[in-house]
């Protein structure tokens, strides 16, 4: 990052949610102090209360504060879809906007290269718990304080297509949980994985082999 030139600089202005659990955490993400990324700076982040419509009246204000603003950081997709459409919808290329969550309008405006990424995959959290439980209920210590249950994957141009194909497929009903459960793989004479590397990429990944032979 440090050989880029002052053109290259990202600037980047927030639509955040409101100040909730789910809104703070997904701004300290990007606000947290990162001397990697001295070629980003965050202008400001103003809060939507999850209201798409109100970015009709929060955009022209701030791009006008901000005229240098080239990214527009989203807590959600559809508050991402909505900047999308006042930024001139399929005519953005100036524009990087990326949102949370993996909508599909979201996914098909990253396919079509007006959107530039959706953060998600943290529905898994769920599926994280259950293992977890499983495991304690049996004699298994798998839970850590300082552990992440809702680590985030970011689907762009590069796997968009991938990801997309896997989740309308929804073929969770084919995939095994079980290579994530210390008990389960100790049984089948393996050592298990931790819970935390169950990931929408590697059932993405055991979806492929699955399918491979056919």
């Amino acid at each position: 990052h440090q050989g880029r030139s002052m053109r290259s600089m990202i600037n980047i202005a927030g639509i955040g949610g409101n100040f909730d659990a789910v809104s703070l955490a997904r701004q300290y993400a990007l606000m947290r102090p990162n001397d990697d990324m001295t070629d980003i700076k965050v202008a400001q982040v103003i809060p939507s209360y999850w209201q798409p419509d109100r970015i009709v009246t929060i955009l022209p204000p701030l791009l006008k504060r901000y005229p240098n603003v080239n990214a527009f950081w989203c807590a959600g997709d559809e508050l991402a879809l909505k900047v999308l459409a006042q930024l001139g919808g399929n005519r953005n290329k100036r524009y990087l906007i990326g949102g949370f969550d993996w909508l599909p309008r979201a996914l098909v405006q990253i396919e079509q290269g007006y959107m530039t990424a959706s953060a998600g995959g943290h529905f898994l959290m769920a599926s994280k718990a259950l293992i977890n439980i499983y495991d304690h209920h049996h004699g298994e210590e798998r839970f850590e304080l300082h552990g992440s249950m809702s680590s985030f994957e970011i689907i762009d141009k590069h796997n968009v297509a991938e990801y997309s194909a896997f989740l309308q497929r929804e073929p969770w009903h084919l995939l095994t949980f079980k290579h994530y459960s210390v008990l389960a793989m100790r049984q089948h004479g393996g050592d298990g994985h931790r819970v935390e590397r169950l990931t929408v990429a590697s059932l993405v990944e055991q979806f492929n082999r699955l399918a491979a032979p056919y």
